[in-house]
């Protein structure tokens, strides 16, 4: 895999507390997910041992674009890769914290990982709605 075609980084926790909660399945729905999606060269998938969010797991980590996704379950998977990696919108009810806003001034990130069937999906008017968006509703304060 190489790093040029990478355009998500997903961190997930393994850590005890998150594999009592269903950590192991998430890792494993996700590597599913991203194979029935297109999207496995395009997206690095890597676990961790502790993200410091024990109570709160499984945590998965999106960057990035920064996002931190808590209570994560198997049937949410689907969900954060469809809506978050293919059409730019995080799963607002599943996240913990937005590291950052990004300015105008920073460089734009890599284009929206994409599978040729689901090309509708990235100019949908979901898939345009920003960070900034979910920072104004007050999501992940």
């Amino acid at each position: 895999m190489g790093l040029k075609r990478i355009k998500f980084h997903i961190l997930v926790c393994k850590n005890d507390s998150c594999v009592e909660r269903g950590g192991k399945e998430v890792a494993k729905a996700l590597k599913r997910a991203l194979d029935d999606a297109g999207l496995r060269k395009q997206v690095l998938l890597s676990k961790v041992r502790c993200l410091k969010q024990c109570g709160r797991g499984p945590v998965v980590v999106v960057y990035p674009d920064g996002v931190w996704y808590g209570g994560v379950s198997a049937r949410d998977v689907a969900e954060i890769v469809e809506r978050h990696l293919m059409r730019g919108a995080p799963v607002a009810r599943k996240v913990l914290h937005l590291m950052r806003e990004r300015t105008e001034e920073e460089p734009s990130r890599p284009k929206r990982c994409s599978s040729a069937r689901e090309k509708t999906a990235e100019t949908s008017a979901e898939g345009r709605r920003s960070l900034a968006d979910l920072y104004e509703r007050g999501v992940g304060r």
